[in-house]
């Protein structure tokens, strides 16, 4: 101690430290007391007055030295020990902040530190509430050395912890929370933040594996308290953990579950855990729907969705869209036509918001797809149930879309899917998203929602409103019907009767008749509702005419001869529009100006006129047996669309057509019967066609 004053002044100070720390580990029994004191005295005038930092640093390091080795290391450790947390739990010391970090970094490192001293065999539990204690003083640094000790025990010891101190440990950490969140000046980057968070992920790992023995609820707690800045992965975890108690069983269990879907749906900005709110969700609603469907749906499910159309995250839109489908699928009640009524929303949302700018992307209108595929559902599902009106409701909701898609064309001119959906292939792939045009299956579910209830949502309808709409069917007594999804076969409903006067009539009109006689017994009136399909054919004409998209036009023309058959549902009591679709079909094949097929898309590649009218002339044909119902003047074109016809791949069916026409149409026939006679002998004789030109000059 004599030659540091000499030595200092030329320079080899540091050197010289490094020589007493030497000393120290290796002959501190050897080393008087009153040595040590004057070495501390010198090395602590050294840290104060060094300019130098790497002398600095080794002063520090011999302190270090000092404590560790030569008095906790020995017989004074426990004393020093004891002081060190008396220190820490005085309230006089808390403005001395740098001694009270001092005091909690030796504590934490003779115990459980790198350089722990081996001779102080003490737990955890004998210095954490001392911990605890300090943190009255709502100092960050002191907090940040807590907390620091805190993440080397968890790391080092967390699996030899038992339950009173990981009490403790959590006690400590929910003061320091408690600390970040009133203080403004620590901000979430903050080093005490960071390695709270880095500590809550250790914890977490010790739960994964099954080795932590704390009270998990605890942990949550904590979790729950700093949801927003944790990672997604613990968020799911709260969740799972916080849907767990969600049971009838427990007392406000519907208000928990507001509160979930609130906090992690509603405030919450990432989407993963959005969805997963909205799973969680779904889930209890489907466990709980015999007994709580009405609250479930009165209090959370309108609250937090009935402006879901807002929502500018299309994956949420989405997945909240098959939800809403999947209740109201379900509801019998009155709350179904709340659920209606928030699918409007997102169906009408494109409408709203894009004005007249097109759709792009099919991926942009995923949601109305599914919406539009669930209201296809809950149309032909609800068709046979009562009440009515949610068939009627759904029927209303998709023919305005078709509507919309007609009067506001460029808008959807790029995304023509939900007018016309493909059949969904056998086995899609597990990860690729299917076009708009197909059914909502998994495939199509996965790129916009990788854990959402969407994923597993399957259906069997691969409709589009179109196809929907040219399946309908009716029976003599005008009852609607519709093919069944597994046999093929049409059933009918016995609620619903077609009536092509605008808008619909409920009540006695269509009741049972009361018994002629007293029976035993008094059976329910059937209430029976009229709906008007007068809309829907429009929307077919509209197609007819306006629609330049291949595959939805192949669709109408297809199918339309079909349904021609059903005279019971194209000739209701009311009004027919014979006229209007002979009208249009008439202008595919006459009117020139409309450029087809060339104005076509997606069309098979060198697409001919004539392969196109082989499409069109079958359902002029099946006019033939309407001409009742067309004016003279649509006779006319009727007949001269049928003779152009004479020439193409389909001149059997015309021929036939036009028999019908020269019984039926007698007055328009012998008006065009030398024409149509001239065109017929330029057809050459072949065993196809003889027996139908037979038949017609017979």
């Amino acid at each position: 101690m004599q030659w540091m004053p000499a030595i200092t002044g030329v320079g080899k100070t540091q050197q010289f430290l490094a020589v007493w720390v030497n000393v120290i580990k290796f002959n501190a029994a050897y080393v008087d007391e009153e040595v040590i004191k004057q070495l501390v005295q010198n090395t602590c005038f050294l840290c104060c007055w060094s300019n130098s930092q790497p002398v600095v640093l080794t002063c520090l390091q011999v302190l270090d030295t000092v404590i560790m080795r030569n008095l906790l290391g020995t017989h004074l450790g426990h004393s020093a020990l004891y002081t060190m947390c008396r220190i820490l739990q005085d309230t006089s010391s808390q403005h001395d902040v740098h001694l009270l970090r001092g005091a909690v970094f030796y504590v934490n490192m003779a115990l459980w530190g790198t350089k722990r001293v081996t001779t102080l065999k003490y737990t955890a539990t004998s210095v954490l509430p001392s911990f605890l204690a300090v943190l009255s003083s709502n100092n960050s640094i002191v907090m940040y050395e807590v907390m620091l000790s805190i993440q080397r025990l968890v790391n080092k010891f967390g699996l030899e912890l038992k339950d009173p101190a990981w009490d403790l440990v959590l006690s400590i950490m929910e003061a320091i929370i408690e600390h970040i969140e009133t203080d403004s000046r620590t901000s979430p980057a903050s080093q005490v933040t960071s390695t709270l968070h880095d500590t809550i992920c250790t914890i977490e790992q010790l739960m994964e594996l099954g080795q932590f023995h704390g009270s998990v609820r605890r942990v949550f707690e904590l979790i729950e308290r700093c949801s927003p800045v944790r990672p997604e992965a613990s968020v799911l975890r709260l969740i799972t953990f916080l849907s767990s108690n969600i049971i009838p069983i427990r007392s406000d269990w519907i208000q928990k579950l507001h509160s979930l879907v609130d906090k992690y749906f509603k405030q919450e900005t990432r989407t993963t855990i959005r969805v997963r709110a909205l799973d969680v969700l779904s889930n209890v609603i489907s466990l709980n729907r015999p007994a709580y469907e009405d609250e479930l749906i009165e209090l959370i499910v309108v609250p937090q969705l009935q402006h879901i159309e807002c929502d500018p995250d299309i994956l949420v839109r989405n997945v909240a869209a098959q939800l809403l489908v999947d209740l109201a699928l379900e509801c019998e009640n009155k709350r179904c036509l709340e659920l209606l009524d928030i699918l409007e929303k997102l169906l009408n949302r494109p409408l709203e918001q894009q004005g007249d700018v097109p759709i792009t992307s099919e991926q942009e209108v995923a949601d109305v797809k599914t919406v539009v595929v669930g209201l296809i559902n809950i149309f032909t599902s609800k068709l046979f149930q009562l009440p009515s009106s949610h068939a009627i409701k759904a029927y209303k909701l998709l023919v305005g879309h078709l509507e919309a898609h007609y009067l506001k064309p460029a808008v959807f001119e790029l995304v023509s899917s939900t007018r016309y959906l493909e059949k969904p292939p056998p086995k899609p792939p597990p990860v690729h998203p299917t076009e708009i045009r197909t059914s909502i299956s998994p495939s199509s579910a996965v790129e916009l929602n990788t854990t959402s209830a969407l994923a597993n949502y399957t259906t069997e309808a691969g409709d589009s409103i179109f196809e929907c709409f040219l399946r309908l069917r009716a029976n003599s007594l005008y009852g609607l019907g519709y093919p069944d999804s597994v046999t093929g076969q049409v059933r009918f409903s016995p609620y619903l009767l077609v009536d092509h006067k605008e808008g619909e009539r409920t009540g006695g009109g269509g009741s049972s008749p009361p018994p002629m006689s007293p029976a035993p017994t008094t059976y329910p009136t059937c209430t029976v509702t009229q709906l008007s399909l007068i809309q829907a054919c429009k929307l077919v004409i509209a197609c007819l005419r306006q629609e330049r998209d291949w595959k939805v036009l192949s669709l109408i023309l297809q199918e339309v001869p079909q349904v021609m058959k059903n005279k019971a549902l194209i000739l209701s009591h009311h009004s027919n529009e014979i006229d209007l679709l002979a009208s249009a079909l008439c202008a595919m094949v006459s009117d020139k100006s409309l450029g087809l097929p060339e104005s076509l898309q997606n069309t098979p590649p060198k697409f001919t006129r004539s392969e196109f009218h082989t499409f069109v002339l079958p359902v002029l044909a099946s006019l033939a047996s309407y001409h009742g119902y067309l004016d003279p003047g649509h006779q006319q074109r009727l007949i001269k669309c049928l003779e152009f016809g004479l020439v193409s791949r389909c001149s059997r069916q015309c021929v036939m057509a036009l028999t019908i026409c020269a019984l039926e149409m007698k007055d328009a026939m012998y008006k065009l019967l030398p024409e149509v006679l001239l065109n017929l002998s330029k057809i050459s004789a072949t065993v196809h066609i003889a027996i139908p030109l037979l038949e017609f000059l017979s």
